[in-house]
């Protein structure tokens, strides 16, 4: 949408992708699909309201910039698997950290909501 700027929207499992992987600077294309997850008013404690969280991600050389969209449970792990599959090829030993507070993210089992990620949160990749 504004300022070209395209979303890959992804839901866990992370089979369950949405859209492709996209920069900021890439093509102002956006295939955004709906979402059709609505609050579900069952009994009491059983709420099936499911927290998302978008998180920005700047490259290693900062040329390019994901938005992605996850659900709060999704693990820090998930996260990695997305960049791998969608950096354009790029592989190899990176940490994902956020500059304030100034953390890496390491553990792969850490969920975004306990990593501190939601409801957003602007991260940076370094290579190691």
């Amino acid at each position: 949408r504004g300022g070209g700027m395209d979303q890959a929207l992804i839901e866990t499992p992370m089979s369950a992708f949405l859209g492709g992987a996209q920069s900021v600077r890439g093509s102002a294309d956006s295939n955004r699909p709906s979402s059709s997850n609505s609050p579900s008013s069952g009994g009491e404690g059983a709420t099936t309201t499911t927290a998302t969280t978008m998180l920005r991600i700047k490259s290693e050389d900062g040329q390019q910039t994901f938005a992605i969209k996850l659900q709060a449970d999704s693990t820090v792990g998930d996260l990695r698997h997305y960049l791998d599959k969608h950096r354009g090829g790029k592989t190899g030993n990176y940490e994902i950290r956020s500059a304030f507070p100034a953390r890496a993210y390491a553990d792969n089992n850490e969920t975004l909501e306990d990593a501190g990620l939601v409801p957003n949160a602007n991260l940076f990749l370094r290579a190691q």
